[in-house]
């Protein structure tokens, strides 16, 4: 679930917001327009349509939902404490999480680097200036950040750890590694829809699951598998490719890829190349080392 797969479909959650509908909100974008040095750009015009506003606000409330239906299983029906399940607060956004998104966008940016010194891929150049990258950054930034929290609370938070609970009777760390791999599985089918995604991507999902829940069983807890999102963040804003097929609007960069798929990745994005196999398992052992 790397871009956020489809815009709101009202003022919150449904249709694109008419601006005619919001005119202080309107106004107070005018006027802050050349404040952020934004006038005679596009952004402008993307506040108006509300995609990014609606975009953002549907992660935000997917990320509440997870967050807020988990704490209701785990007060009423298993009687544990919230964090039991894999996001503690005392743990959020420190060392693991950083380290998590360090690695992220560590390994997208040597990743890149390398095609770039092989031929295969151009950065381009920048399309965003001024006030724009830091309001587009930020934006998805925010956004990916609820897709972290939203895509492992789902999958390596409740449903995980109740099913990891539910096969204990398996000698050793069997009920987890089990858990695992079901879900991982459903992890990359989540996928499948996702248009220019290709066999090899898909491969290449089940494996990043597979890593995340490395991350879980090492550490304890999501914190640094949600960190990890800054690949997502690196791929569709600050590198501008493509991002589990998906292509994200207002990137900085305009690249260009050269050579057969399996060294570019294609319409799939850097996770689908060669050089993706074993990134994802090799930046988790040297994140996690030593438990964070």
């Amino acid at each position: 679930m790397k871009s956020p797969r489809r815009v709101a479909r009202s003022c919150c959650i449904g249709s694109v917001p008419n601006p005619s509908a919001f005119p202080g909100a309107e106004g107070l974008c005018r006027a802050s327009w050349p404040a952020c040095g934004l006038e005679g750009s596009d952004f402008r015009f993307s506040l108006l349509r509300g995609e990014f506003l609606s975009t953002t606000f549907d992660e935000l409330l997917r990320a509440l939902v997870v967050l807020i239906a988990t704490g209701i299983m785990a007060m009423f029906i298993d009687r544990k404490p919230w964090g039991y399940f894999g996001m503690p607060l005392r743990n959020a956004f420190r060392a693991s999480f950083w380290i998590g998104a360090a690695i992220g966008l560590g390994v997208l940016a040597l990743q890149l680097e390398i095609m770039h010194l092989c031929g295969w891929f151009d950065y381009g150049s920048v399309q965003l200036h001024a006030g724009a990258i830091v309001a587009f950054g930020l934006l998805w930034a925010l956004i990916f950040l609820c897709v972290g929290i939203s895509e492992e609370g789902v999958l390596r938070g409740y449903v995980q750890r109740v099913t990891t609970d539910g096969l204990s009777m398996l000698p050793g760390s069997w009920s987890f590694w089990t858990s695992a791999v079901l879900f991982s599985f459903v992890f990359a089918a989540a996928h499948l829809a996702n248009p220019g995604e290709d066999k090899f991507g898909i491969i290449m999902v089940f494996i990043d699951g597979m890593a995340m829940c490395f991350s879980l069983w090492r550490t304890g807890n999501l914190w640094f598998a949600i960190g990890t999102h800054a690949w997502d963040w690196g791929q569709t804003f600050l590198f501008g490719t493509p991002n589990s097929g998906l292509h994200g609007q207002h990137a900085l960069m305009n690249p260009s890829f050269h050579g057969p798929t399996l060294l570019t990745g294609g319409a799939d994005g850097p996770e689908a190349i060669v050089l993706r196999r074993g990134s994802s398992n090799t930046a988790q052992l040297l994140g996690l080392a030593e438990r964070v």
